[in-house]
């Protein structure tokens, strides 16, 4: 016959070994059902001490080996689980009330399996004395607050200022806080400094031109974050602030330089050379004009005074006595740029 699952034999045997073991079965073994699994268990005295027996049957030696692992993992947390290694009856002498508890592995066919002996009162684990829980101290409360441009121009800088008020004792403190542009973190701390307290930090937080030229136009916001230490509570504060595009930047107008006057002079005879200096439909009066042909250069350093607005006169040329093309060239340099042109001359 069976006991739902294992023959009466084999719980005859098993209870039999724990007899000569010294222990007295008080109930004998019984099949339930634990977690889905069928397992036996039964009750039995030995030195007038109670334990509770659970047996957990295997399909294989493999599955035995796994079964015993899991309790003693699930009793090694008491720190008295006995784990005997002999597969003769001599490892159930060696369970008494004062080693708690013991997994037996059973690893022979056809009765593999694992036997836990519980004992009603085991050894008691040693309690650890307590550490006294510190009374933590209280900390000053504090108002951090944040100030700064209400406008900014996108693509340049903007300061702004952080205080950090201890509310009890009517000061501003320093630390480093946390600071967020729309709540994403702008670069780490910043460390905060009321005059006279923190020698070695600052109170102004500046965003470069590079931090603004990435925000939108629109509204943002600035945050500090004071964490607080062991002295100083954490608190927080936020501020809103528009950035407005910055303007498209107006070209200059190009500089121009062009000849004024006859393309052709007559041998052995003294001339001069004129041209008109415009930026844009605007007339240039400042600056210098040089002009160069066969040879000579000179400077002109005002315009001249013939009434034509931007018009440049050089001082007199010597005689070329030789005929034939030339090439004269007028360059102005000046606050409105640089600008150069040549022009064809014929000598006759």
């Amino acid at each position: 016959t069976s006991s739902g699952g294992i023959s009466d034999l084999f719980l005859s045997v098993l209870t039999s070994n724990l007899e000569k073991g010294g222990y007295t079965m008080v109930t004998p073994f019984t099949n339930t059902t634990a977690n889905g699994q069928t397992i036996y268990v039964a009750t039995a005295t030995k030195g007038g001490d109670t334990f509770a027996l659970t047996y957990y049957p295997a399909s294989s030696s493999n599955d035995a080996s796994s079964i015993q692992q899991q309790q003693i993992n699930k009793y090694a947390g008491l720190g008295y689980v006995q784990s005997p290694d002999s597969t003769s009856t001599e490892w159930i002498g060696l369970l008494s009330s004062t080693q708690g508890v013991g997994v037996q592995l059973l690893d022979s066919s056809p009765v593999e399996g694992v036997l836990v002996i519980l004992g009603a009162s085991p050894s008691p684990i040693p309690v650890p004395t307590p550490v006294p829980t510190p009374t933590p101290q209280s900390v000053l409360p504090t108002q951090a607050s944040v100030s700064g441009p209400t406008s900014v121009v996108q693509g340049q800088p903007a300061t702004f200022t952080a205080t950090l008020y201890s509310v009890n004792e009517h000061i501003n403190v320093c630390g480093a806080v946390n600071y967020y542009v729309d709540n994403y973190a702008a670069g780490g701390s910043w460390n905060i400094n009321p005059a006279g307290s923190c020698s070695a930090s600052s109170g102004s937080l500046v965003l470069a031109g590079t931090d603004t030229k990435n925000l939108s136009p629109g509204t943002h916001t600035l945050k500090i974050d004071w964490l607080g230490n062991s002295e100083y509570g954490p608190s927080q504060a936020v501020m809103t602030f528009s950035v407005t595009p910055s303007p498209a930047p107006t070209p200059t107008p190009q500089v121009t330089i062009s000849f004024d006057g006859a393309n052709e002079i007559s041998h052995g005879a003294v001339f001069e050379l004129s041209a008109i200096v415009m930026q844009g439909n605007t007339p240039v009066t400042t600056g210098t004009v040089t002009f160069s042909l066969a040879g000579q250069t000179y400077t002109a350093t005002q315009t001249d005074s013939s009434g034509i607005a931007g018009r440049w006169t050089s001082p007199q040329f010597s005689p070329i006595t030789q005929v034939g093309p030339y090439t004269a060239t007028a360059s102005y340099t000046g606050p409105a740029g640089t600008a150069s042109t040549t022009l064809q001359i014929t000598v006759t």
